[in-house]
């Protein structure tokens, strides 16, 4: 992120200095409305200057400033989940808080429950557990008839099968390792899956993490594309998705006007028209140059694209589109035919 504004710089560095926290509200599912709810980032690198990935455009993000202001720049990390201590009772426009401000907020719990069948587990199979699939499903069976609930009740939340689905959906992706534990996995999926700004709040307001888990996999089910906000033109396919961070497919940057951008990375984008000359200043993929890329139905702004300055640079050519300009749409063609 980067802060021109100097009010900002100055409060959010008295928040670095004093706990290195500070907190971004989440919009409502229009965009244009406070929802209440937000998440505090902890910084772990700060500096004056633009040093720190300064980007790509202002107002709506087409154009870039040529001359970086004195600014403070810095990366953070979202830690937990907050809602207003007390909740607005109407409407609050998104714009009041286009300058940063002190509020007081409550830090949300994460309820990562036990297994559903923990509790009534009969112990004494235990040592036959985890011989094979088929046993445990019968075992688990045996589980669940002490229970008023038959056993695929139980196993529409069965952590073990959402992560191995989570897996498989992003094996093509080839990302480190998958979070273990249920609250960071049911996070990094909802970071790293194309969803509309209503299925991500849906997520965002959850407190339990198998429940979130099992959201998402529902999202994961529906086979979609990600189409331009205005028009709904196809844009790019989900098997296009890859990651050039190592913390997923999606990373939000500031530009050099304060506007933050959420961008997924794609490897091939369709339907697009470039506007202006490559540039290579302040982009935010060192080493490649940025070009920005607009809707060639209905010329609205959607991303990027990025070339690499040197031969040898991995990749040659991606996209960056801004989630908040893209959209998913269920894909009226099976994957297979474009594969």
């Amino acid at each position: 992120m980067l802060l021109p504004n100097a009010h900002d710089a100055a409060v959010l560095s008295r928040a670095i200095k004093q706990d290195k926290l500070f907190g971004l509200l989440c919009p409502d599912e229009s965009g244009t409305l406070v929802s209440g709810y937000g998440v505090l980032c902890e910084v772990f690198e700060a500096g004056l200057g633009s040093g720190l990935s300064a980007g790509l455009g202002a107002a709506r993000g087409a154009e870039p400033e040529r001359e970086p202001p004195a600014a403070l720049s810095f990366k953070a990390r979202a830690t937990h989940r907050f809602r207003f201590l007390n909740m607005p009772k109407h409407s609050v426009p998104i714009h009041l808080y286009a300058r940063m401000r002190c509020v007081e907020v409550v830090v949300l719990p994460e309820v990562s429950p036990a297994a559903p069948l923990a509790r009534v587990r009969l112990a004494a199979l235990d040592s036959l557990r985890h011989s094979s699939p088929a046993l445990d499903r019968r075992l688990r069976g045996m589980d669940a008839a002490v229970t008023p609930w038959p056993l695929f009740v139980y196993e529409i939340f069965d952590y073990a099968r959402m992560r191995q689905v989570i897996k498989d959906y992003f094996k093509t992706i080839m990302l480190d390792k998958l979070p273990e534990d249920p609250v960071s996995l049911s996070f990094w999926v909802a970071s790293n899956l194309a969803l509309s700004a209503r299925d991500r709040l849906a997520l965002f307001v959850v407190d339990n993490a198998l429940l979130r888990l099992h959201m998402e996999v529902r999202f994961i089910s529906r086979k979609s594309v990600l189409c331009c906000s205005s028009c709904m033109g196809e844009i790019a396919r989900r098997e296009h998705i890859f990651a050039m961070s190592s913390e997923g497919v999606h990373s939000n940057y500031t530009n050099l006007g304060g506007y933050m951008h959420d961008i997924v990375t794609v490897s091939r984008a369709v339907n697009t028209e470039l506007n202006g000359s490559p540039s290579a200043e302040y982009s935010w993929f060192p080493g490649y140059t940025w070009t920005i890329a607009l809707c060639q139905s209905c010329m609205a702004h959607v991303g990027w694209r990025f070339d690499a300055l040197k031969r040898n640079l991995r990749p040659q050519q991606f996209y960056g589109l801004c989630r908040n300009y893209v959209q998913p749409r269920t894909d009226p063609d099976p994957p297979d035919r474009h594969t």
